[in-house]
């Protein structure tokens, strides 16, 4: 065998040791390493098993000498309570919620209204003469909030009823012709009501007709529970949920500056004058408004104890003297951009066949003084008017507009019966 042979034969015989002695020491390592990975695995085994059982162990024991495992039914109820603000969602009124809701809807109506205008375009006057004549139909809702033995009283916005020629009361589906009883235009609230004999022609029984209860909206928190019923859409009753956002909000709307609640609940045309009420099924508010400027959950209501009082003096003297305006309060801001008066009360809207309309106030005037008096708000202006009674004349200071400039106007107007033209 030659020498290159040989070495072939001791290098083939040398790599086939060092195999071999490779695959025993990795052998030995697994099996060192097995052992390892066991040894861990059953050390966090039992001392997992033993923790556990110590704590139960401790439970138990504790629970035999605190008694932390009897249940203390009366213990619960009394931190249930003591943690129970009022009105809290999880009060026991809100267990039988539907029937809550059931029960009010029984006492928010519908109301139909019919408004005839005049349709002034450029066509329908040349085809028409004066315009075209056409009816404009609308929906709002009311509360029933009192009934004596001859009428039953609804309480709706003023804005749903506004100039209309025809009003109807819907009750179990039967629409009947209503009749006016007053309003305040600046809190946007009126009065109507339906005579007794009015629901016996319909079938009704006054006596079967509900009322609303209505509640102190001063006691109302911020993240309370609110339900709103109305006659959404015009297509009759229904309930929206959601809660109190704001307690105190002051807005503007058509004018009229009010101080309002602020809920999440959807409100949408229809709900004007429905009822907005807590887990007791008391009213707290009649919706108004919503806010509608790319946003959602920004709906308004006036406050149930700012409604009592309207409505009691709407009662108590339905021929309360009115002008038939709707006015804005005159800001910094207002007075810097518009060149405005810096006090006075700016006209924004002007009611048909009101006071305002027949002495010539037009909207964009800024009455600045009443009987001598200056009048720096629509606050103001309605504690002056409040004072007088129908028949009183009384002195304005307006402030016109013409040709650019203003120039001030004094009108003499004697007040008339607050009325509303057409039903």
């Amino acid at each position: 065998m030659s020498d290159g042979k040989k070495n072939l034969d001791n290098n083939e015989v040398d790599y086939k040791k060092k195999i071999t002695a490779r695959h025993k020491r990795n052998k030995i390592f697994g099996i060192i390493l097995l052992v390892c990975l066991s040894s861990v695995i059953i050390g966090m085994t039992l001392g997992i098993g033993f923790g556990f059982a110590s704590r139960l162990f401790d439970r138990f024991m504790q629970g035999t000498t605190k008694n932390n495992f009897v249940f203390d039914e009366s213990q619960i109820k009394d931190e249930l309570e003591q943690n129970s603000a009022p009105n809290n969602i999880f009060s026991s009124e809100s267990e039988n919620l539907q029937d809550i809701i059931e029960n009010v809807s029984k006492s928010v109506v519908a109301i139909n209204t019919i408004t005839e205008s005049i349709n002034d375009d450029i066509f329908s006057r040349f085809i028409f003469g004066d315009g075209a004549p056409y009816q404009q139909k609308g929906s709002g809702s009311g509360i029933i909030f009192y009934k004596d033995d001859e009428k039953i009283y609804v309480s709706t916005n003023s804005h749903v009823i506004n100039g209309a020629n025809s009003v109807e009361i819907v009750i179990d589906s039967k629409p009947i012709k209503a009749k006016f009883l007053g309003k305040n235009i600046l809190a946007d609230l009126a009065v109507i009501y339906l005579e007794k004999k009015d629901l016996e022609e319909n079938g009704l029984n006054i006596e079967n007709i509900n009322t609303a209860k209505f509640g102190d909206s001063d006691n109302i928190r911020i993240g309370e529970k609110i339900i709103a019923i109305g006659n959404a859409m015009g297509e009759g009753n229904s309930a929206t949920e959601g809660i109190v956002s704001v307690k105190n909000k002051e807005i503007t709307v058509d004018g009229r500056t009010l101080n309002m609640i602020q809920v999440d609940a959807p409100i949408n045309p229809g709900n004007s004058g429905g009822a907005l009420i807590n887990t007791k099924g008391e009213v707290i508010g009649i919706t108004t408004a919503k806010y509608t400027r790319f946003t959602e959950g920004m709906s308004y209501c006036i406050p149930s104890n700012t409604a009592k009082s309207v409505i009691e003096n709407i009662m108590q003297e339905p021929n309360k003297p009115y002008l038939g305006i709707r006015g804005i309060n005159i800001t910094d801001e207002l007075a810097n951009n518009y060149g405005l008066p810096r006090i006075g009360v700016i006209i924004a809207y002007v009611e048909k066949n009101s006071v305002a309309q027949k002495y010539g106030l037009q909207i964009n005037d800024v009455i600045t003084m009443l009987d001598g008096q200056s009048v720096n708000s629509i606050q103001e202006l309605s504690n002056y008017l409040s004072k007088h009674k129908i028949g009183d004349e009384i002195k304005l200071h307006v402030m016109r507009r013409v040709s650019g400039f203003y120039r001030g106007i004094d009108l003499n107007i004697k007040l008339e019966e607050h009325k509303n033209i057409g039903f």
